[in-house]
């Protein structure tokens, strides 16, 4: 921070820090008026203060190329697609335009600041969520069903909508100031995984309870993932590495007891039980298994050689299939969009990533991929503040493309 006339000032890199930890929670909302969404205009404002302030814009290479390889295989796919069946070039081209954007965003700013510094800022915001969500809880579970559902007053997004805090099961899913549960666990598991490193134990326990109380299963498996891979993986000491598997036990034994005597803990308890259990359960294509897991994946048996291998294009496979729905996970979305190439494309990243990284920053790669696995978030705002935590802690930083302007 910056201290002028008595005032303090933000410095440039605390603007960045700022923005890059709040985008997921402005993933929702618009600007009022002129409606475009609250996350683009972020990023337009960040690349105009590079611009002014820099006069040059940065593009880490690696995940340039992995754009430019996916872009330049989905266009081959695109013209042959265009022999068989609808594309809508127009789209592919603007989708483009908005993933380079968010793409020149997320590398001019990791360029400018800090590892330590980014997660300070996003430690703090991860506990305040994190008491929010454990008070929706509490609250709603004593009978305020219309306590105070993380709404910030802004206008929201055509296609945002924010859950209910109880689903229809009848199960309290706290979700603090993100959508749904599993939004909340993305931005959580991070913040858990760097005070567990750091030994924040009070955070780490706050952060944990509330990703417990969302009932999302991505909230699970994400503290698994971050659990083996801090013990297996980090710097700590065996000590310390016994007294958190000796924590973890215990929680899991105070978990049982409090299932036992409190019906809405019971009633979540059962409701990971069902999960858990119906995890492979695919019979249901709008299943939530089936949706994270499988996804549009039988779509993929109805192209041909050359679509099979370079997909349709940008963001083409729903409009190629004229889809009223079409969630699928990364992987899924990439095979569809880019074909087999685009996969083994992502999948090379991924492995790049690992060679590269710290011991202490395989659980935020671990944890990107796992989300990638199950979910969604293809250059979208969890894409990058994911990523944020990947390349600030990475041991070798990646090469860079410094466009002057």
């Amino acid at each position: 921070m910056l201290k002028i006339d008595g005032h303090i000032r933000a410095s440039f890199p605390d603007v960045l820090v700022a923005m890059l930890a709040f985008l997921p929670i402005a993933g929702p909302y618009c600007l009022p008026i002129v409606g475009i969404a609250l996350t683009d205009a972020i990023v337009l404002l960040v690349v105009g203060l590079f611009l002014l302030r820099k006069r040059c814009l940065i593009l880490y290479k690696d995940l340039f190329c992995v754009l430019g390889l996916l872009a330049l295989g989905g266009t081959i796919g695109t013209v042959i697609a265009m022999t068989s069946g609808t594309v809508n070039i127009v789209r592919a081209v603007k989708v483009f335009i908005v993933f380079f954007i968010y793409l020149i965003m997320g590398s001019s700013s990791w360029n400018q600041i800090e590892g330590e510094r980014f997660a300070a800022a996003t430690v703090t915001i991860g506990v305040i969520a994190a008491i929010l969500c454990i008070l929706q809880f509490v609250f709603v579970s004593i009978g305020f069903t219309n306590f105070y559902s993380g709404k910030l007053p802004l206008p929201t997004n055509k296609y945002s909508d924010f859950g209910s805090l109880v689903d229809i099961t009848g199960t309290v899913r706290a979700h603090s100031f993100f959508e749904e549960p599993s939004y909340l666990a993305i931005y959580e598991i991070p913040v858990a995984a760097y005070c567990l490193q750091k030994g924040k134990y009070i955070q780490l326990a706050i952060v944990v309870a509330s990703c417990l109380l969302s009932a999302t299963l991505l909230g699970i498996a994400g503290l698994l993932v971050i659990f083996v891979a801090s013990v297996c993986f980090s710097k700590m000491k065996t000590a310390n590495k016994m007294k958190i598997l000796f924590a973890a036990v215990m929680a899991v034994f105070v978990i049982i007891f409090l299932a036992r005597f409190n019906q809405h803990i019971h009633s979540l308890f059962k409701y990971y039980s069902r999960r858990l259990l119906g995890v492979f359960d695919f019979s249901r294509a709008t299943s939530s298994s089936s949706q994270r897991i499988i996804g549009n994946l039988f779509l993929f048996e109805q192209y041909g050689l050359g679509n099979q291998l370079f997909g349709v294009g940008v963001n083409q496979y729903p409009v190629y299939f004229n889809l009223t729905t079409d969630y699928s996970n990364d992987f899924v979305s990439t095979l569809l969009n880019f074909g087999i190439l685009g996969v083994i494309v992502l999948i090379g990243w991924i492995i790049s990533l690992f060679r590269k990284g710290a011991k202490e920053s395989f659980v935020y790669i671990a944890f990107f991929l796992l989300v990638l696995m199950f979910d969604h978030i293809w250059f979208n705002e969890y894409f990058f503040y994911l990523l944020t935590w990947v390349y600030l802690f990475v041991k070798k930083k990646p090469e860079i493309i410094v466009l002057r302007i």
